[in-house]
């Protein structure tokens, strides 16, 4: 049975086709990854499928009772809330419910009452009311929000963390059907890993855009495709597709040449014989080549190559760190650097999200101080750099003069066709820089980079915003730049390919490691407590004694929390049975235990705040 059923379905923006006649459904064991350059129509296809925007011609048609949730790359809050009314508000449905009875507890009376207080006990049961404040405990741990950041303003986070908050709000509510609009942006690798093996373990189906190749590998089973505003479906996941695919531009390719030579013989037909003895003929064809689906040239073929050139070498010692932190005031992000860059090294910088991996790149290049100890710039350097979030473009430019005026002199038709080598063609030139969507900011910043020549290239996350066409053609460049690159990126496919050496931050300390990303990501989830707690013994002047009774009154705290969560469960149990409510008392009687359970647990939360206070500020000191 289709779900979701899109039929026929045409949208234009002005002059432009941008979807034509796209048709297909989605089951209940879909698991689809749709795919194409920027600006091919895969977030207005998604905005129509979720009633967002008015198709042209065609028609969506979803099956009744069925609902959709959809993370778009604008996060849709109330900045004005704390991060768990944000939250908890995607779950409406279960606090109206919770409310209700609390406050039917709260004045029992009768045996209507008891009735009430059944009905909606049978309700929140039946939505997996009761396990959804453990959930988004869960959730919300796995993407980085610790308790002590619940009660804060959703507006005061940063634009990628607003992004993980609209993530978790979209994993807690109900849904039948998940759209995901690049949901890996602003995730570590420790969050992608859990997300993959969230989405592969999840009943019900999803459809997936992402920059993510290896994401898209490990999640989908069919890839959508939109080229030239017409839909391609390939059964397979990346990988199968990237294969397929490029047979398939092949034989359009063919079918393209074929068509346009016989279209040509007609014409000339025609041309000879409209006013002859063979004019019906003529025109008969005429019809024909009228009524004639005619094949567009194949786009897929015009890949243009992107080359680093450097105007200069470097010396043979690039960067040379000595005993380096880096942070920001008392804060240390990373102590003790040791390592040597050498030229030509393709090095890539991992670890979670604020570990001080980006802190690190604007320390090398002077606009963050170092803590402590020295970062020196080898001989002939000449750094260029991209930094993720753009701030260097003028959004007063337009796209032609940002880029003229790095190049004076050349001639217009020079700077357009090096434009056109970063999909800007056309009208779009004169857009203004403010009015740029993501990715082709991110496409203009990589143009200026290529043109200051550098042989040192810092990037921050260069994958972000960018299409899979375009991403190929940067790796293929960077494969062949003769300079030094130092790279920041979530993307493991990036990283598999361009990097000769990985540098990884954890627990404050940059290690160089040969292992691949898999492993280092199961060894962080093995031993992080492990490293943390050797580390911080050996380093401070606490006693090692004292740490680890501290720690231990921490865990047996837990485990009696974990204890009287189970008592909980066995309360709700027996109030959830219907032949409870027939005994006024019994259920006042439990309702009263609940409550005191619950209040005690809060004390005992309390009291592991507070030691976990204690044992940070020991270990910071």
């Amino acid at each position: 049975m289709s779900l979701i059923s899109i039929s026929k379905i045409s949208k234009n923006f002005a002059d432009k086709t941008v979807l034509k006649n796209i048709s297909f459904s989605i089951e209940e064991n879909s698991k689809i990854g749709l795919v194409g350059r920027n600006g091919a129509g895969k977030t207005t296809l998604f905005n129509i499928i979720t009633k967002q925007l008015p198709a042209d011609e065609g028609d969506v048609h979803i099956a009744k009772n069925r609902s959709i949730a959809y993370l778009s790359q604008q996060p849709n809050l109330n900045y004005e809330n704390t991060l768990y009314e944000e939250v908890l508000s995607s779950r409406k449905d279960v606090i109206s419910l919770h409310n209700q009875m609390e406050e039917i507890q709260k004045n029992l009376k009768d045996d209507d009452d008891l009735k009430q207080l059944e009905k909606l006990q049978n309700k929140i049961e039946s939505i997996n009311g009761y396990h959804i404040f453990t959930e988004m405990e869960k959730i919300l741990s796995i993407l980085k929000f610790p308790k002590t950041s619940w009660n804060q303003n959703v507006g005061t986070f940063s634009g990628g963390e607003q992004s993980r908050i609209e993530l978790a709000k979209i994993l807690l509510k109900p849904y039948d059907v998940l759209f995901l609009d690049e949901p890996t942006n602003h995730l570590d690798f420790k969050m992608i890993f859990w997300l993959e093996k969230y989405l592969k373990s999840s009943s019900k189906p999803y459809v997936i855009v992402s920059h993510d190749r290896y994401f898209l590998d490990r999640t989908v089973t069919k890839i959508l495709e939109i080229s030239s505003a017409n839909l391609i479906t390939y059964s397979g996941n990346y990988s199968f597709y990237l294969s397929e695919s490029k047979l398939h531009e092949k034989q359009l390719e063919k079918e393209f040449i074929k068509q346009k030579k016989f279209i040509e013989n007609t014409e000339d037909f025609i041309r000879r014989n409209m006013a002859g003895q063979k004019t019906k003929m003529a025109q008969s064809r005429q019809k024909m080549l009228n009524k004639l689906n005619r094949i567009e040239a194949p786009k897929n073929g015009k890949n243009h190559h992107l080359k680093f050139e450097i105007e200069s070498r470097s010396g043979e010692e690039v960067l040379k760190f000595k005993n380096v932190d880096i942070g920001f005031g008392s804060t240390v992000l990373c102590r003790d650097i040791n390592q040597l860059v050498k030229f030509q090294d393709k090095i890539a910088i991992l670890g979670p999200n604020g570990c001080g991996k980006s802190t690190l790149l604007k320390s090398i290049l002077g606009e963050i101080k170092t803590l402590k100890g020295e970062i020196k710039i080898g001989s002939r350097i000449n750094i260029g750099y991209y930094d993720q979030l753009h701030i260097k473009l003028n959004d007063a430019l337009t796209v032609l003069d940002t880029i003229w005026d790095l190049m004076p002199g050349r001639p217009i038709g020079e700077v357009l066709s090096y434009l056109a080598k970063f999909d800007f063609t056309g009208d779009n030139t004169e857009s203004l820089v403010s009015t740029l969507s993501g990715g082709e900011k991110a496409r203009l910043y990589l143009a200026l980079l290529i043109l200051q020549k550098p042989n040192l290239i810092i990037l921050d996350e260069p994958t972000n915003h960018l299409d899979l066409k375009m991403i190929d053609n940067l790796e293929k460049g960077l494969l062949e730049f003769q300079g030094t690159l130092l790279f920041v990126s979530h993307d493991r496919y990036f990283i598999d390919r361009i990097a000769t050496r990985k540098w990884v931050i954890k627990d404050s300390v940059l290690f160089e490691t040969n292992k691949n990303l898999s492993e280092i990501f199961a060894d962080e989830v093995k031993k992080v407590k492990l490293v943390k707690t050797t580390r911080t013994a050996k380093k401070k002047k606490v006693n090692p004694y004292l740490l680890n009774k501290l720690l231990e009154e921490i865990d047996e705290l837990n485990e009696i929390v974990e204890s009287k969560k189970l008592l909980l469960d066995e309360i709700n149990e027996q109030m959830s049975d219907p032949k409870t409510y027939k005994d006024s008392e019994k259920i006042k009687g439990l309702i009263a235990k609940s409550e005191n359970i619950k209040n005690e647990i809060n004390e005992i939360v309390d009291e592991i705040d507070e030691k976990e206070i204690k044992y940070l500020e020991w270990t910071e000191e």
